[in-house]
């Protein structure tokens, strides 16, 4: 509807100066979502933070190369009512994984969450365990380019997200399928 549509906005092709005059104006605004864009740094989610903070319900930032921890912490810091959150692509720049926990403990009601590259393989076990931990109404969780989890991350939010019903992987992943018929069973019957 055209209702729906000016509340949410999926932005390209933008400047930060340009993303900060929209986000002064735009008083309904509550879903954004950052793509494909060298141009977005840190100001544009000070700016996020600074005019959207609680009424933002969803954020989505993929590969978006500017973008460092110093501009997530704003949105930790300002938005506590995310109902969705999207981070990764192969061209994100450096993202920790403390800022990413972060991030996901300062949004309990989250319910969809989709997770890619741009997180640090080694420690994806510790974003899906704090996942699972402080947020128990995901519903959707896409973990299709995300690398490196094991059994540990998988256990933990098919124990925790009770609500879970829908998880997309890579079909190739040879961490869920051994486990479907074990973990995700008790989660979807």
């Amino acid at each position: 509807t055209a209702y729906r549509r000016q509340r949410q906005m999926c932005i390209r092709d933008s400047t930060d100066t340009s993303m900060i005059e929209l986000l002064q104006h735009a008083k309904c605004l509550n879903a954004l979502y950052l793509s494909s864009n060298s141009n977005f740094t840190d100001a544009t989610l000070e700016a996020i933070a600074m005019h959207c903070g609680e009424r933002l319900r969803h954020l989505s930032i993929f590969n978006c190369v500017a973008i460092t921890d110093t501009g997530l912490n704003h949105i930790s810091e300002e938005c506590h009512g995310l109902l969705g959150l999207g981070i990764g692509g192969r061209n994100m720049g450096f993202i920790s994984t403390i800022t990413i926990q972060a991030l996901v403990q300062a949004n309990p009601l989250l319910q969809e969450a989709r997770l890619g590259w741009g997180i640090v393989e080694q420690d994806t076990d510790d974003v899906l365990t704090t996942l699972a931990s402080n947020c128990p109404h995901v519903r959707y969780l896409d973990i299709y380019y995300l690398k490196g989890f094991t059994e540990i991350g998988i256990v933990a939010i098919s124990l925790s997200c009770t609500q879970l019903h829908t998880v997309v992987i890579d079909p190739e992943c040879t961490i869920i399928n051994p486990l479907s018929p074990l973990s995700w069973t008790k989660v979807f019957v």
